[in-house]
């Protein structure tokens, strides 16, 4: 993205990235991942599926760039990677070959670990 800077010249910027808010994003993954709630459906449903994907997508940079951090062969680093991989999966046509309640649930547990990683990882730091 670029746009004119102080000189009149054109400055590339960065794409803003979203605020990852964990609390809000827990919350989310517990509507469906909370002992004895009953899962929404229809358009709730759908709503929720479209949040966590968007949860999913605003937590893969900030998991990749806090386990990149972390010297190669580190275990965390490689179960942080791996789990950003089963993620992006559930995003693909492929992921979505289910019903829809068990899609998005899937899609709830990816939030929570993606969500588990991120703390791991600051704690590493």
């Amino acid at each position: 993205m670029t746009g004119p800077g102080a000189d009149g010249l054109p400055v590339k910027r960065e794409a803003q990235t979203p605020v990852v808010d964990r609390a809000t994003m827990r919350a989310r993954a517990a509507l469906l991942l909370a002992p004895g709630v009953e899962p929404p459906t229809g358009e709730a449903l759908a709503a929720l599926k479209r949040d966590l994907r968007d949860d999913i997508a605003a937590l893969l940079p900030e998991v990749e760039k806090a386990a990149l951090g972390l010297r190669k062969g580190d275990l965390t680093r490689a179960f942080a990677m791996v789990c950003c991989c089963e993620a992006r999966t559930r995003l693909t046509p492929l992921g979505t070959a289910r019903d829809p309640t068990t899609h998005t649930t899937l899609l709830a547990r990816s939030v929570n670990a993606l969500l588990d990683h991120l703390e791991r990882l600051g704690a590493q730091r």
